[in-house]
C-alpha cells in the first residue's frame, strides 16, 4: 500500500539558504491508501513502475490543489 502525502509550505518554513526554520503555516494533506500492486501485471517492467509513480505525483498534486 501506498499512502499518498503532500506537504504545502515547507519550503517558505525552511528554503534552502536558512539555517534555521521560520514560523510558517505547514499544511499535510493525507490521500487515501492506494493499493498499487493491483494495478500492475504479474511480472511488471520499469515502464510500469514509471507510469505508477507518475500516477502517484499526479494524485499528491490533486491532494494539493484541493482547499484546506
Amino acid at each position: 500500500l501506498i499512502l499518498p502525502v503532500g506537504i504545502r509550505g515547507a519550503y517558505a518554513a525552511l528554503p534552502r539558504s536558512a539555517k534555521f526554520p521560520r514560523l510558517r503555516k505547514i499544511t499535510v494533506v493525507v490521500g487515501t491508501p492506494v493499493d498499487i500492486a493491483a494495478h500492475l501485471p504479474e511480472q511488471p517492467t520499469s515502464d510500469d513502475f514509471a507510469a505508477s509513480a507518475e500516477w502517484i505525483r499526479q494524485h499528491v498534486l490533486e491532494l494539493l490543489n484541493q482547499p484546506v
